[in-house]
């Protein structure tokens, strides 16, 4: 009697990454929203080196969070920028270190099913971090589908585009609805570090000067202008890094 040939790991993880495509294209969707551009090579070859990804954590915590992204195209040099962005989304994200792929899960392609799940979890935990921000996967009411009409989601304040980037620029990635009908980024600058916000087209600022209690400037900043409290975290996270940035 023929004994049936047993799976390659090669073969598994192909069967699995077939049952997982449509998981991998909503991935893909909310990258490209949050770097502002679509992919020119396969998925996995577009992520393969780390610098999308590196790029992506900068765009979404509006600071330079990975520093140094080597462009070499030496594996040491990508597998780096692999790590530091494993490294960056558990601290700025709180990403438990079991939800976060291997360098080599990506690079050597040991797991390239945990890199999709690791990015949808990232989806979330940034939904979770800064209001507005649509997670992958979520419902019907928070999914890519419908970030091109916010106001679909019933906001009693009709819609509002949230954006966090460096630079006083919004980043793509962070378009959405929430309550206020604001546009928020963070700026980085040399000088004191600040917390920028457009308000009707009106620039409003919140600088955080040496002996400032920041926390509580911006608690009162966040409480005056009808901003979510879940904001709150995110912003003085992006204010220390201005404030260790300016430092080097």
């Amino acid at each position: 009697m023929a004994m049936n040939r047993m799976e390659t790991g090669d073969e598994m993880q192909d069967k699995k990454l077939a049952t997982m495509e449509p998981r991998r294209r909503e991935v893909q969707e909310w990258i490209e929203k949050v770097v502002g551009e679509p992919f020119d090579q396969p998925f996995f070859d577009q992520l393969r080196d780390g610098i999308l990804l590196c790029n992506m954590v900068n765009a979404l915590t509006g600071t330079e969070t990975v520093k140094k992204i080597s462009d070499k195209a030496m594996a040491f040099k990508q597998k780096e920028n692999l790590s530091k962005f494993g490294t960056a989304i558990r601290t700025a994200f709180n990403m438990s270190p079991r939800d976060i792929f291997a360098p080599n899960d990506l690079h050597e392609s040991k797991n390239l099913p945990k890199v999709i799940t690791t990015l949808e979890k990232l989806s979330e935990m940034v939904h979770e971090a800064s209001v507005g921000i649509p997670a992958v996967r979520r419902n019907s009411q928070n999914s890519l589908k419908n970030v091109a009409n916010p106001s679909s989601s019933g906001s009693a304040g009709g819609s509002t585009r949230i954006a966090i980037g460096g630079g006083g620029a919004a980043a793509p990635a962070a378009s959405a609805t929430a309550t206020s009908g604001r546009k928020i980024s963070l700026t980085q600058s040399r000088g004191p570090p600040v917390l920028a916000m457009m308000v009707n087209g009106e620039r409003l600022e919140l600088k955080i000067m040496p002996g400032d209690d920041m926390s509580a400037k911006v608690t009162a900043f966040v409480q005056q202008h009808n901003i979510s409290p879940t904001q709150i975290p995110v912003f003085e996270a992006n204010l220390r890094k201005q404030m260790n940035a300016n430092a080097e």
